[in-house]
């Protein structure tokens, strides 16, 4: 969840949903006790981590597609 940018463990649900592509996932209280666990320096590492796989898909997908994608907002 955190890897994908979620900011709240509703964002877990979005998971379940997908247990083919994801594979199983936690329940509630097993998320709250692994964030109540964490510390600065492992939201850092993860935030570094979520960073670094954003660039390789992003790189990826410039690299198979040609360009990023435009930004659409109100059609435009």
């Amino acid at each position: 969840m955190l890897a994908d940018g979620g900011q709240a463990t509703a964002d877990l649900a979005v998971l379940c949903h997908q247990q083919t592509l994801f594979g199983p996932v936690v329940s509630d209280p097993t998320a709250w006790r692994l964030l109540a666990h964490l510390d600065d320096t492992a939201l850092t590492d993860l935030r570094r981590a979520r960073a670094q796989a954003r660039e390789v898909a992003w790189a990826q997908h410039a690299e198979t597609r040609g360009d990023l994608p435009q930004p659409t907002v109100a059609g435009q």
